[in-house]
């Protein structure tokens, strides 16, 4: 069966890019007891990214966890660029993230050719992600008039992509796991909307899951979904590109503003940051949109 886990990161911030990821998983039966939360021990470890990274702190456990796992697949990024190729960004970055680019060769070095994080018989097999920059996503708040709406459909589009990509393995069930979309309990319509052919079966709609079956297809939103492996690994993903994109944005308004202080992009200081870059956006001709995410 495959399994397919997706999570985003940057949903709240006013700065830098939403990030949405899907992990694609391709195992006997859905059984991770072989997981824990140190996968593979010497520090690559799989969960929650929130708890493996600190606003300001180091990156080196989703560096190490992101890398392993696409290590797992023989694939060995060196820079963030390629990184970002990887997972499916080829446009051109935006103009406030498109300078320095940086390096994964400390940490790549720290992982081994056959590095596999103990996965169940080798079971990761791909990834993709969408990073929607500010631009974009505003105009896409606008088709879909909440944020929350724009998740959904992000992370649909995203799952409907690998499964399609699966062709004629298709006939294997398939489960997707998902981190529930600011507090939604229900997703009949919007599945709908996505499977227009498909009778939907709605299986459970609770505070803490929603099952929903089609064909072959089985899916469930989850409440603290961060719990489930292929959930949790999307969420590293989705971090890790973020914080890198971030680390971009920062060194790109330092060159103007050598004294400023890095912003994490989060309400309160994303104000103070967009103040203080007030005179800089006006003499580079940067429209406020292509920085600031209405909400």
């Amino acid at each position: 069966m495959y399994i397919i886990g997706t999570d985003e990161a940057g949903y709240g911030p006013n700065l830098g890019p939403l990030v949405v990821t899907a992990t694609l998983w391709e195992m006997f039966d859905f059984n991770f007891s072989s997981f824990t939360s140190a996968a593979a021990g010497g520090g690559i470890e799989i969960g929650d990214s929130k708890k493996l990274y600190h606003s300001g702190g180091s990156l080196a456990k989703l560096s190490k966890g992101v890398l392993a796992a696409l290590a797992s697949i023989n694939i060995f990024p060196k820079t963030d660029s390629e990184l970002f190729e990887v997972i499916g960004r080829t446009q051109q970055l935006p103009l406030t993230f498109a300078g320095q680019e940086l390096s994964l060769q400390k940490i790549s070095n720290e992982i081994k050719p056959d590095a596999n994080l103990n996965f169940p018989s080798n079971s990761f097999r791909a990834v993709k992600s969408n990073i929607i920059f500010p631009a974009e996503y505003n105009a896409l708040i606008n088709e879909y008039g909440s944020k929350g709406e724009l998740l959904s459909n992000i992370t649909l589009k995203l799952v409907v992509n690998l499964i399609n990509g699966l062709g004629a393995k298709l006939s294997e069930p398939v489960l997707v796991l998902c981190d529930k979309h600011g507090g939604r309990n229900r997703y009949a319509d919007l599945l709908a909307t996505f499977f227009q052919d498909e009778l939907i079966n709605e299986k459970k709609q609770s505070r803490e899951i929603s099952i929903y079956n089609l064909k072959n297809t089985e899916f469930r939103f989850i409440a603290k979904g961060e719990s489930q492996i292929p959930i949790a690994l999307a969420s590293m993903f989705s971090k890790y590109a973020r914080e890198l994109l971030m680390l971009r944005f920062n060194l790109f308004w330092k060159t103007h503003i050598p004294n400023i202080k890095p912003t994490a992009g989060y309400p309160e200081d994303a104000k103070r940051f967009l103040k203080e870059i007030e005179h800089a956006l006006q003499k580079l001709k940067i429209d406020k949109n292509e920085i600031w995410r209405i909400k």
